[in-house]
């Protein structure tokens, strides 16, 4: 096994500790309404986020519905062109899915600890989800 022949001095372990640094998580101003975000989220002003289809399909997952779409955004520090999307949730949305999730939440509580079965929990999961209209959402 190999042991060192000297210790290690203070300057030299501090020198190779300089690079244990955390780093910033990449805030960026939002193309639409220029508001501060995380860099590759959804705006949480506007909903704005130019993304592919899968994270389309993930934001209506969550309860956003599309709004529009914007074509020709001019990026000059980066010389390209993109497209926007932007999204929105009213408040009342967000307050129903939240109900809805937590509703949902009672009923895996139920379910696993045996309290209900799975036939009864299908049958009242599908009910909650028809009268609360939240066939997309999970």
């Amino acid at each position: 096994m190999a042991v060192p022949k000297r210790k290690t001095s203070k300057a030299k372990r501090d020198a190779r500790r300089a690079n244990w640094k955390l780093s910033v998580t990449g805030i960026v101003e939002c193309p639409q309404c220029h508001e501060a975000k995380l860099a590759h989220r959804v705006c949480k002003k506007c909903g704005y986020y130019d993304g592919n289809e899968k994270s389309r399909r993930v934001q209506e997952k969550l309860g956003f519905v599309y709004q529009r779409k914007t074509e020709g955004i001019e990026v000059s520090l980066l010389g390209e062109i993109r497209t926007g999307h932007s999204n929105l949730m009213s408040k009342e949305r967000w307050q129903k899915v939240n109900l809805f999730r937590q509703q949902k939440q009672l009923l895996d509580t139920f379910l696993k600890n045996g309290a209900i079965t799975r036939a009864q929990y299908d049958k009242s999961f599908g009910d909650l989800r028809d009268l609360m209209g939240m066939h997309g959402v999970e």
